[in-house]
């Protein structure tokens, strides 16, 4: 069998069997050692992977940025005073080594906001536009690679702690560790496959040139069907234009089908019929904790990174599921819920490193509330409630 990445999502694949285990394992030792700890805030400390991904790498490295800006006078005062165009033009002469410094930056993170369709590139006036907005807030940079080496330091200490306090040792201690450890990797495998489709930009174009096609047609090709035509066969143009104006696509028995038009449009039509009476007056749901807390806030519905321009610091976010494009609007949340997904899903990964409470896999949130509601949510029980206005 070929699974290659796909491994690491295997154990908590549909039925969430790898976090059901888990969530079994530290009940036990919970209640056997009496100390009152929940499930979801042990899952919080325990499982938070120790190595960094990507989004916090970025973080630091942008921090070192600021603190080099906040260093000198002369980078500081033009920072401040003139607009993103002018700074881009005055550093490669004036100050090569910071420019150096940025097109690094560039470089190494450009892809974080890509996923798996971009076309979003981060640029260096996107990273310059962002040191200009924390000089105007104030932010000091020292104190935030601060704060990150002491939250680092912290996440080991409780780690220590409450596996002392747990009790944890044998299996209990030795599947905890394995479950810290596929948390990293899903996180890996997904920066991964991010930066690869990043990297293949040039080839996708360079294909669709070749036959006559749109890269967002080429995408749309199964990969039966981009081999043919790639060996001479003719692409089904009008085909490809009616799956990107509405498709539904899905594997059954090893199977793959690619629903248009009318065909497409019932068959979701019958899911959402299904989803939307199951919401149908419900003020509060629950799901499992991913990462704990108490929280008010609106409901903001992300789904895509169009969305995002509606997301307000402190808004609660509600999705389908999360994935790497729309970590800026995660950032603002207060709290984040989810439809699907488990204790190692993107969303309880990131929602961890953000310290943000998270909620996931209650099914319907999305069709329970809509945006503009009042909600409240105690990550902490996995639930979320809507509040009489």
């Amino acid at each position: 069998m070929n699974v290659f990445g796909h491994v690491i999502n295997t154990p908590d694949f549909n039925n969430n069997i790898f976090s059901d285990r888990l969530t079994a394992l530290l009940e036990g030792s919970i209640r056997a050692s009496g100390s009152g700890v929940t499930v979801g805030e042990a899952f919080s400390v325990l499982l938070t992977p120790n190595e960094k991904s990507a989004l916090q790498k970025q973080d630091e490295d942008f921090f070192v940025l600021l603190k080099k800006v906040q260093e000198s006078p002369e980078l500081l005062e033009l920072f401040s005073k003139e607009k993103t165009e002018k700074i881009l033009g005055v550093l490669p002469a004036k100050y090569p080594g910071f420019h150096a410094a940025i097109d690094n930056h560039v470089e190494n993170y450009d892809w974080l906001q890509y996923h798996f369709d971009g076309p979003m590139l981060l640029k260096a006036d996107y990273f310059v536009e962002t040191l200009q907005a924390e000089l105007s807030q104030g932010v000091i940079a020292s104190e935030k690679l601060e704060e990150l080496r002491v939250k680092e330091k912290t996440l080991v200490e409780k780690q220590k702690d409450l596996a002392a306090r747990l009790r944890l040792a044998g299996q209990e201690a030795y599947w905890i560790d394995v479950a810290k450890n596929f948390l990293f990797l899903k996180g890996l495998r997904k920066e991964t496959v991010v930066y690869g489709q990043r990297c293949a930009e040039a080839l996708l174009a360079e294909i669709a040139r070749r036959l006559g096609l749109s890269v967002k047609q080429l995408k749309y090709m199964t990969r039966a069907e981009l081999k043919r035509a790639l060996e001479g066969a003719p692409a089904d143009v009008a085909m490809l234009n009616e799956r990107i104006a509405f498709s539904v696509f899905f594997a059954e028995n090893g199977v793959e089908h690619f629903l248009v038009g009318e065909k497409a449009e019932a068959f979701f039509a019958g899911i959402e019929k299904h989803d939307s009476q199951a919401a149908e007056n419900v003020r509060e749901l629950k799901g499992t904790t991913a990462c704990p807390g108490l929280v008010r806030g609106i409901v903001k519905f992300i789904a895509k990174a169009e969305d995002m321009a509606k997301m307000n610091q402190g808004d609660i976010l509600i999705s389908f599921a999360t994935n790497p494009n729309l970590v800026p609007a995660m950032k603002k949340a207060g709290a984040i819920v989810t439809d699907e997904g488990g204790i190692t899903c993107h969303a309880a990964i990131v929602s961890r490193e953000l310290g943000i409470p998270c909620v996931v896999g209650t099914k319907i949130v999305t069709k329970a509330f809509k945006d503009g509601d009042l909600v409240e949510v105690d990550a902490t029980k996995g639930i979320i409630r809507k509040i009489a206005e």
